[in-house]
């Protein structure tokens, strides 16, 4: 990556237009309020074919490096620690932000392997979805984000969890924003995760139901808890497998 795109990502992402509108559909913070109301009554077929580029916020690829930023920093403290560890899996990573920001400032030397899916579902589901086939990404999108924006785009695999052998690794971190057990249940992993996990791992994800984990961990901490959404959650730091 040359010194101007360096210089330009301290405080944006580079992104084009097939970004922006992937990032409108997963990332309600960016929608103006004319683009809520629209997808609201509109519903989110119209509104992606019709709507979605109308009335976008300024400086979307700031703003969005903003909230990735924000949350980078609600978890590195947990993270500290575990910045020579080897292998890094994502979860419902979506564009890949918060994953580009980890390698830069903590794992550059580790390998990050990303887990997603590769559809836009017309129907919007809040909350949890028990059957887990609610989806808003694009794999190609997100792989040519990770290229204008990591600083090795070789240590990141990304795997299309409804097609692709998901690989045999052993993880020392796994993180999961608004994903596992936010909108579908841990179990969907849980069995894969321990399996494919080292007895040291760090899991941090977001999730309804934090008591529950108590059962699973021999460690879990609440890092934070978000009573705001229209799905509250608690950002949790879990550790050991019982």
């Amino acid at each position: 990556m040359n010194k101007k795109n360096q210089i330009f990502l301290k405080n944006s992402f580079i992104l084009s237009k097939k970004d922006i509108k992937n990032l409108l559909l997963q990332r309600n913070e960016l929608l103006s309020s004319l683009q809520k109301f629209f997808r609201k009554n509109l519903g989110r077929f119209i509104f992606t074919k019709l709507f979605i580029f109308f009335f976008v916020k300024k400086n979307i690829n700031k703003l969005y490096y903003k909230i990735i930023y924000k949350e980078f920093l609600l978890i590195k403290p947990f993270l500290k620690k575990a910045k020579r560890k080897k292998n890094f899996l994502g979860i419902g990573c979506g564009l890949g932000g918060l994953e580009v920001i980890l390698q830069k400032k903590i794992f550059n030397k580790s390998n990050f392997y990303l887990f997603e899916r590769n559809f836009t579902s017309h129907k919007v589901v809040y909350g949890y979805d028990k059957s887990n086939k609610e989806a808003y990404n694009n794999i190609k999108a997100t792989n040519l984000f990770i290229e204008k924006n990591s600083i090795d785009k070789n240590k990141f695999k990304l795997f299309n969890i409804d097609q692709d052998k998901l690989p045999s690794v052993k993880f020392d971190v796994v993180v999961s924003i608004l994903s596992l057990d936010y909108h579908y249940p841990f179990e969907v992993y849980y069995k894969y995760l321990k399996k494919n996990s080292s007895n040291s791992a760090i899991f941090i994800f977001d999730t309804i139901r934090p008591e529950y984990f108590k059962k699973i961990f021999k460690i879990v901490k609440i890092i934070s808890i978000d009573n705001k959404k229209i799905h509250p959650s608690s950002r949790v730091y879990c550790k050991f497998f019982l």
